[in-house]
């Protein structure tokens, strides 16, 4: 067997082991309950990959701990009874979901949704009507909240 034949072989070999791991993590999230499945969507953009290999192999008796711990750890301020950091990730999904409409799927699906949820509000945005020159775009100040 020639070099490059080898060489090949194991690609192939490294390209199924890869595309074997894909279905079996694509296969636990299909099984996933409604409520498991819209936590996993939701977090997506922040939560790590061990985390969301961890979440979908726990049985499902053990998930709702999972997620506590996860909101635990991401808590800003554990002695208060409001985690900040929840409450202003779940408002920016509801921001990008007004903000970004008419795209065919959720505002927060979108990459100026996921930016907005990743990054915060802009703290300055020009506007302007639809036929308008951008010369007569409206500046908008705003505050930016709290970075995940």
């Amino acid at each position: 067997m020639t070099l490059r034949c080898r060489g090949a072989v194991g690609l192939a070999l490294v390209a199924g082991l890869l595309a074997g791991a894909a279905c079996h993590w694509y296969n636990l999230e299909r099984q996933l309950d409604p409520v498991n499945a819209e936590f996993l969507s939701k977090v997506r953009y922040i939560i790590t990959s061990a985390e969301r290999h961890a979440f979908l192999e726990l049985p499902a008796a053990e998930k709702p701990k999972f997620i506590e711990d996860f909101w635990k750890r991401r808590d800003p301020d554990p002695s208060s009874s409001e985690n900040l950091f929840k409450t202003e990730y779940f408002k920016r999904i509801d921001q990008a979901t007004k903000l970004f409409q008419g795209e065919g799927i959720p505002g927060w699906l979108t990459d100026r949704g996921r930016i907005l949820i990743l990054f915060g509000p802009p703290m300055e945005r020009l506007t302007s009507p639809i036929g308008t020159p951008p010369a007569t775009a409206v500046r908008k100040y705003g505050t930016m909240a709290i970075s995940p």
